[in-house]
């Protein structure tokens, strides 16, 4: 994961662009969040994870060119 702060005036979420911003352990201000979750499937409840995801890829294909 690679992750950025954006200080600068042209961020609309940085209420305070001329705020200090720094490095080292005390900056959780400018820390990003990942979470990761894993799951693990056997070969049956893959093929029907996978099976799951065309359809809603078919439909959603079919809905983008027109078709019901």
């Amino acid at each position: 994961m690679t992750a950025w702060y954006d200080n600068t005036a042209d961020n609309p979420m940085n209420p305070d662009p001329d705020q200090w911003v720094g490095s080292g352990q005390r900056t959780t201000d400018e820390m990003s969040h990942a979470w990761i979750a894993v799951s693990h499937l056997d070969e049956e409840a893959y093929q029907a994870l996978l099976s799951e995801r065309k359809e809603r890829e078919k439909s959603s294909v079919a809905s983008v060119n027109g078709a019901n």
